[in-house]
């Protein structure tokens, strides 16, 4: 996927795996998940995986890769910059999985496209949808802490967000008002999680720029990935990419893609 669209991309990565910077093999006392570590500017990053030889972990790949060619890409920066900003993290590594998913489709029988749907629209769902409604649910529960508010109406809170979350869809267990309880984010790095909802919307729009403008993006957002941390995020992407974060028409690019998958996803059922 990479080396279709890359070939600067492909060699970030192909140079990760030639310097045996990947360890894969499930073994008892891993630590369990997958990251990506760019130690610093000048070493290729190190990438920890638990793969199965599973779909999900083929995407996990895609995505802590995605990690690693922004840390290589943005090694003519200094130590102190070179790291993206929080807000632009995840997107070459959203960017990346959706390559993937998007070469892989046209490739595919039916029942693999709605595998591959369904797990696309969950993993939308819960990088999106659910990290957005975390971070209203902190806002309110900080003002409610103001006033007074007890553990159960923090739970009262939660429990509202969720059934505004899934509509008449599904009947949500009250226990689940709990949840909010045992989200690390919320204690450890409070409001964190709106990156994840910022950063996945971003790599979607992204994309939806590059389906329109073919190879000429190619270099501008290889452009955005090399410049790290060096600006803010609103001014890398209005430089690399003359786009704006600020105008609604930008977003409205992911939605439209999510769209499509939902409606394929219909028509396949």
């Amino acid at each position: 996927a990479y080396k279709d669209f890359s070939k600067e991309a492909h060699n970030y990565a192909k140079e990760i795996f030639d310097l045996k910077h990947v360890h894969s093999e499930v073994k008892s006392g891993k630590l369990s998940g997958a990251f990506c570590y760019t130690v610093t500017k000048d070493i290729s990053p190190y990438i920890m995986l638990n793969h199965t030889d599973k779909l999900r972990d083929l995407f996990t790949m895609m995505h802590e890769f995605g990690h690693g060619i922004h840390g290589r890409a943005a090694r003519s920066q200094t130590h102190f910059t070179f790291h993206s900003s929080l807000p632009l993290a995840e997107t070459a590594s959203i960017f990346g999985e959706t390559l993937l998913e998007k070469k892989m489709f046209d490739k595919i029988s039916n029942s693999e496209k709605l595998s591959l749907l369904l797990k696309s629209l969950d993993d939308k769902y819960a990088s999106i949808s659910r990290q957005a409604y975390f971070v209203l649910f902190e806002i309110e529960a900080h003002e409610l802490i103001k006033k007074g508010a007890t553990v159960q109406d923090l739970n009262n809170l939660y429990y509202k967000n969720l059934k505004e979350q899934f509509g008449n869809s599904i009947i949500i267990p009250e226990k689940f008002k709990h949840e909010w309880k045992y989200i690390p984010h919320i204690y450890h790095s409070p409001f964190y999680c709106y990156a994840y909802v910022f950063g996945n919307l971003l790599g979607l729009a992204l994309y939806g720029i590059y389906q329109e403008e073919g190879d000429k993006f190619v270099e501008n957002y290889m452009n955005v990935l090399k410049a790290g941390g060096s600006d803010s995020a609103y001014n890398i992407l209005k430089k690399h990419l003359n786009i704006n974060i600020k105008k609604e028409e930008f977003w409205q690019k992911a939605f439209d893609l999510i769209k499509e998958e939902v409606d394929e996803l219909e028509r396949l059922v």
